[in-house]
């Protein structure tokens, strides 16, 4: 195996990780986005962050902007997010789960891009946020 190949194994179970602790606070808080989903988001921002660096360098020398690639998570993740908030007469559902996920296709990219530290410290105020604030709500 060579070091491109651990150095990406490495940052999708960090990111797959991540999001199955955030995946978890959604299931056990019974809300209709969970492990599964979270974990897909995380990887998938993670994989394509990852693969847009790859890309984006030649033997150490960045040849292209590694932001193109990667910046078309924002707009895809915003597309799903759309799709998980339900409006019906008097009451707005899913913002949180919408929220959610956007912010996991953060820490996933933040993963791919190689900023393990930072992205456990955004999950840790993420799950902080979200136990704490339903608690005050």
């Amino acid at each position: 195996m060579d070091s491109l190949s651990l150095m990406l194994g490495t940052r999708v179970l960090v990111a797959a990780g991540l999001g199955a602790l955030v995946g978890l606070e959604r299931e056990l808080s019974d809300k209709p986005t969970g492990i599964k989903d979270i974990v897909l988001v995380a990887i998938t921002s993670c994989m394509i962050s990852f693969i847009s660096v790859v890309i984006a360098t030649k033997e150490g020398i960045i040849v292209s902007d590694p932001a193109r690639i990667s910046a078309q998570i924002i707009p895809g993740i915003g597309f799903i997010c759309a799709g998980v908030i339900l409006k019906d007469s008097q009451n707005i559902q899913g913002l949180t789960s919408a929220a959610t996920i956007w912010l996991m296709a953060a820490i996933g990219m933040i993963c791919g891009f190689g900023y393990m530290l930072e992205a456990f410290l955004l999950t840790t105020t993420l799950l902080g946020a979200l136990v704490l604030l339903r608690r005050l709500s």
